[in-house]
């Protein structure tokens, strides 16, 4: 199995990023700052995306995709986890849990979360609320943008 996670910085439009992207060959590639639009260029045999701002009329979000006879299976998650996205990827041959992760540290744009820090953090929060979901066979990618909430010392504790 082959999983890429690439931070694509507002852009895979044009072709020579595509056709690189596709080079890897990857079944699973986790993509945050993608747009919607963006992901339909890359013909996945399926996707999850999820952003964090509405109000934008071509937000960047997190994406989730599946080639080579991959399916993804969105979990239920909690909206104000923003841009922590469960998933169940599956094929023929096996099947793994995944969060997809794009993170802001302290800042959220809405809910429960936004501008809270420390223990309460969104991602303290997040590693707590999916612990079940991290019991399977499971793997978490995407970009965490490790900042000061997310300080190291903090993170061993909780562990």
């Amino acid at each position: 199995m082959r999983i890429l996670n690439w931070n694509c910085n507002n852009g895979i439009s044009n072709k020579r990023q595509i056709d690189y992207l596709k080079s890897f060959n990857a079944d699973v590639v986790i993509i945050p700052e993608i747009k919607k639009s963006n992901i339909k260029t890359l013909s996945p045999d399926s996707y999850v995306w999820a952003t964090n701002n509405h109000l934008n009329l071509a937000p960047k979000g997190l994406g989730v995709l599946s080639f080579n006879g991959y399916t993804l299976e969105e979990c239920p998650r909690d909206e104000d986890m923003e841009l922590f996205i469960p998933v169940k990827v599956k094929s023929s041959k096996q099947s793994f849990n995944l969060v997809a992760v794009w993170n802001f540290y302290s800042a959220c744009k809405q809910g429960r979360f936004k501008g809270v820090t420390g223990p309460e953090c969104v991602e303290f929060s997040a590693l707590k609320y999916y612990k079940d979901f991290l019991k399977d066979p499971c793997l978490i990618a995407g970009d965490w943008n490790l900042g000061p909430t997310f300080a190291q010392a903090g993170f061993l504790r909780i562990m």
